[in-house]
Order: C-alpha cells, then structure tokens, then sequence
C-alpha cells in the first residue's frame, strides 16, 4: 500500500517549498503541467516534481526562466522571510494565466444553459450576450409599462 506524503503547513515552510507553492499557482493560472514546464527548463518530470515540492533547490538561471515563462518579475516569485520560515509569493498574473475570474464562472441554478450564449437583436442587428440582452429586455419594460 502506498503512504501518502506528509504536506507541508504553511507555517514554517523552506524557501524551496515556499517557492514550489508560487510556481504551482502560476502553473495552474497558465494551464500547464509540470512535465511541459521541465521541458522547457530543459530539466526531467521526476526533478521538476522534486523542485515544486521543494525537495531540490533552483538554480538563479531556472530562477529567471521561470520568471520569463510566466510572464512576471523575479521579485514575484521569490517567497518572504518570516519570523518561522519562508511564506509564498503573492499570486500576480502574467500574460499567460487565464482571463476572466468571476466572471467567466456561469450563474448555477435549474435554468437551461445559456451562459455565453450570443443572440442579434433585431431591430438593430447588434449581436449581444443573451444574459446582458434579457437583464436589459426586464428594465426596459416596467419603464415602457409606466409610460
């Protein structure tokens, strides 16, 4: 039976583990793995997995080309000193990570699935977001309705 590995707390953390948190969260923002960015390192899945869980140090040059594969600063990666060890970086988005946030997420409830969806309104022919298109389609009939 295989064990499962202890985690590290957030507390007391090594610069390595601390840093292998920050490359994880830019990894999973930019929607790639861990074997495509050792390829890119020019280093083997079995060591990049070793670097992420901080159990193998990086080197200033992987370093750097991280930072430039993320599309952010070196200072965004590097963890911060704390009185009991190392914290992670602040996650900072670069070009490469996923766009929209909140609002990208559909609105969840019994409805059909109509996020996204474009309809053209027709009499201007301007082609809108049906979910923008029927919230502007319920203020403009009460006020139609009163006058």
């Amino acid at each position: 039976m295989r064990r499962l590995q202890e985690r590290p707390a957030l507390e007391g953390m090594t610069f390595g583990e601390a840093l292998g948190m920050t490359v994880n969260q830019h990894l999973f923002a930019s929607r790639m793995t861990r074997t495509e960015l050792g390829r890119r390192l020019g280093i083997t899945q079995s060591v990049m997995s070793r670097k992420v869980l901080g159990r193998t140090t990086w080197t200033a040059e992987e370093l750097a080309e991280l930072a430039q594969i993320f599309g952010v600063g070196i200072e965004d990666l590097v963890p911060a000193r704390t009185d009991d060890g190392w914290e992670p970086a602040a996650y900072v988005a670069g070009p490469g990570a996923r766009a929209g946030g909140a609002a990208a997420v559909p609105p969840v409830g019994l409805e059909p699935t109509t996020f996204g969806l474009k309809v053209r309104e027709f009499e201007t022919g301007q082609v809108v977001d049906l979910t923008a298109w029927r919230a502007c389609r319920r203020v403009a009939a009460p006020a139609a309705q009163g006058a």
